[in-house]
């Protein structure tokens, strides 16, 4: 029962007090009937305490000097009803740092997962488990709840999904890249909170998530309506600086022809790119700098800073040479670690899609009654509505809550290089990291009267035993590919060369790939096979004209 209530009227047993009289019992300083009366206690109580101490080492004959050694792990449980209780608080402690590690390391237990690994974890210890556990071989659901109860460090949470790329990127080398990088510029230009600025795309569909709603209790299937059963996206792209302020937005839809119904009720100064595939690509980067420009004033000798990632549209020459040319210092982050250093991500683009769902769902029961065409979200006038979310999501707070918790400003890289040193010191627990009531030396009892049990030499052990800590960036490898490897001054003179010098050999580069030979191979054997045939075609004609030549020549003979 999670949450007992008592009824009886009884006065609570001091568990001091049942400690002290168990150890005067053991040590055979005083009988159980004086001990009791000493400490206060009734002799039935203390009896049977005594004797579900002797049970839980499974064997009633076991020495004094080891149920000596287990009496201290007793008391360490904190409860009444700890003779009943499997594992001590030193077990759940050792048990609690597991399942946090693991979820430092991203691969967080579920509930069913922690029910199992204390089923196994309670085996290997040798401990008594309930029949319903070895029916399941699992822990049972209670055991779980009460077990959360009595760990306030933990909770149920819902992670976000992350990559093994992003897993192993997120290293040390990266990220001291990328802030011998940022305190470089920063010491030559000694850029203010206002001319240090972000900019990243994310996407908006026209279908999101719905909110949680009010229902009826016991239902297990809620419906919720939307526009579609699949949305279509737009790509947002949001400009902030760390002084908590915003560039108008830019839209990306996936169209050729403007409309200017696409952005009504759109943000003041935002504007349309019309591309095509609405994802970012050159030429809607360089409008994108060029709407940058307008708002920011760039100048050579008043610059600001850019900071973005390394998506192939940010990285060409024409987008360096616009850099250069209007006083825009560009600083790129490290490939797959924009969740921890993008402010964007970080702290924004987040409250923006939480809000965006609630804005959605206000505005499907505002038009329900309204005709289906009328009522839906489509990216006709996904801008009018998603534009009620920006204000808040868009805070001056949030932003400045993100640049400060990237560490770029205020500039302080310790907040990321200690956060990574505390993930690389995770490491399984040895038995010289243990507390000392686990370290029993069998030594001190003589082997000739008295052996130690089983139970009690495999206590002294952690879950890493049963589990062991994942490890992801020595079981999987990423593969090189020709991204820059790290963090990057795109606008410096010597990745200029570079960009500059990848562009001349992709343009002298002669197409040999398979299904390109493949189509000349086709193309080729095509004209060849009509040459072929008009060959033949001219030639059977000739005949064709002689043989007739003939016998018009007999016809005539013959009459």
């Amino acid at each position: 029962m999670r949450k007992y209530k008592k009824k009886g009227e009884r006065m609570a047993v001091s568990e001091i007090a049942v400690k002290k009289a168990l150890e005067e019992v053991i040590q055979g300083i005083k009988s159980i009937r004086e001990a009791a009366k000493t400490h206060g206690i009734t002799k039935t109580t203390l009896g049977r305490r005594l004797k579900k101490l002797r049970e839980q080492t499974k064997d009633k004959n076991t020495p004094d000097v080891l149920l000596h050694s287990g009496l201290k792990l007793l008391p360490s449980m904190n409860t009444k009803h700890s003779s009943r209780q499997i594992f001590t608080v030193t077990d759940e402690k050792l048990l609690t740092e597991y399942l946090i590690k693991c979820s430092k390391l991203s691969y967080g237990l579920t509930m069913e997962q922690l029910r199992r690994l204390a089923f196994g974890y309670a085996k290997h210890l040798g401990r008594f488990v309930p029949q319903t556990w070895e029916e399941n071989k699992t822990a049972g659901s209670e055991w779980a709840a009460g077990f959360l109860k009595r760990n306030r460090t933990l909770s149920l949470r819902k992670p976000e999904n992350t990559s093994l790329a992003r897993n192993i990127n997120y290293n040390k080398e990266h990220m001291t890249r990328f802030f011998d990088n940022l305190e470089e510029i920063m010491q030559q230009k000694m850029f203010p909170p206002h001319k240090i600025w972000n900019l990243d795309e994310s996407g908006l569909s026209t279908v999101l998530q719905s909110p949680k709603v009010l229902a009826p209790a016991g239902v297990k299937q809620i419906g919720q309506a939307v526009s579609s059963e699949r949305g279509q996206q737009v790509t947002f792209v949001g400009i902030i600086n760390a002084a908590g302020q915003v560039v108008p937005p830019i839209y990306l839809f996936p169209r050729k022809i403007p409309r200017e119904e696409y952005m009504e009720g759109s943000p003041e100064g935002s504007i349309a790119i019309f591309n095509g595939s609405g994802w970012m690509d050159e030429d809607a980067f360089l409008q994108t700098l060029i709407h940058v420009t307008k708002h920011t004033y760039p100048t050579k000798e008043n610059p600001i800073l850019l900071l973005l990632d390394n998506h192939a549209s940010h990285c060409t020459v024409k987008a360096i040479n616009f850099w250069r040319d209007n006083g825009i210092y560009m600083l790129s982050f490290p490939p797959y670690t924009t969740h921890k250093l993008q402010p964007l991500d970080i702290s924004v683009f987040g409250p923006l899609k939480s809000k965006c769902k609630a804005v959605f769902h206000e505005w499907m029961s505002e038009h329900a009654s309204a005709s289906s065409a009328s009522a839906r979200i489509t990216i006709h006038n996904v801008v009018r509505v998603s534009a009620k979310a920006i204000p808040s999501s868009f805070s001056e707070k949030n932003i400045k809550a993100g640049f400060a918790k990237a560490g770029i400003y205020p500039l302080n890289r310790d907040l990321i290089l200690n956060e990574l040193e505390n993930l690389e010191n995770i490491a399984p627990i040895s038995s010289e990291n243990l507390p000392l009531v686990q370290t029993l030396k069998v030594e001190q009892v003589s082997p000739e009267t008295m052996k130690p049990s089983t139970s009690w030499q495999s206590i002294f052990s952690s879950p890493e035993d049963i589990r062991p800590l994942p490890n992801p960036v020595k079981n999987h490898s990423v593969k090189k590919t020709s991204r820059a490897i790290s963090s990057t001054l795109l606008t410096s003179s010597p990745e200029k060369a570079r960009r500059e010098l990848i562009q001349i050999k992709k343009e002298k580069q002669v197409p040999c790939s398979c299904r390109k030979i493949k189509q000349e191979s086709e193309k080729e054997s095509k004209t060849k096979s009509v040459k072929r045939t008009e060959d033949f075609d001219d030639d059977s004609n000739v005949k064709y004209k002689k043989a007739r030549k003939a016998r018009m020549a007999n016809k005539k003979k013959t009459h």
